[in-house]
């Protein structure tokens, strides 16, 4: 029987959003500034880096585990209302330059 995955591919500025967002939730400390842009760091696990200006003039590159770009992703698509499986596994793979959301929804045989 064939397996069945959903990808959920985001924007640069989805992403920006994203992370951000996580920030905030996670306490996660990222300096004070505008936002210059979201890198999606590509490889086995896929991961981010956040680049912010803060208002020292200095840009700070704020790195993001695989996990937590999951989890922002997550928490993304809770606040814009997407529905996403609860149970199913979740993992990131980067599509055209995009970062995307891979959801399995049903196991491999």
């Amino acid at each position: 029987m064939p397996s069945e995955f959903r990808f959920l591919v985001f924007t640069p500025r989805e992403l920006e959003k994203a992370l951000v967002a996580f920030a905030i939730r996670a306490q996660k400390r990222i300096p004070m500034g505008s936002v210059k842009g979201a890198e999606v760091i590509e490889g086995d696990k896929p991961s981010a880096v956040l680049t912010v200006e803060p208002d020292s003039g200095d840009q700070v590159e704020v790195p993001y585990t695989s996990e937590e770009v999951v989890g922002s992703l997550v928490g993304l698509c809770l606040d814009r209302k997407i529905p996403l499986p609860r149970e199913h596994a979740k993992a990131l793979e980067v599509f055209q330059g995009r970062m995307a959301l891979r959801i399995q929804l049903s196991e491999l045989k």
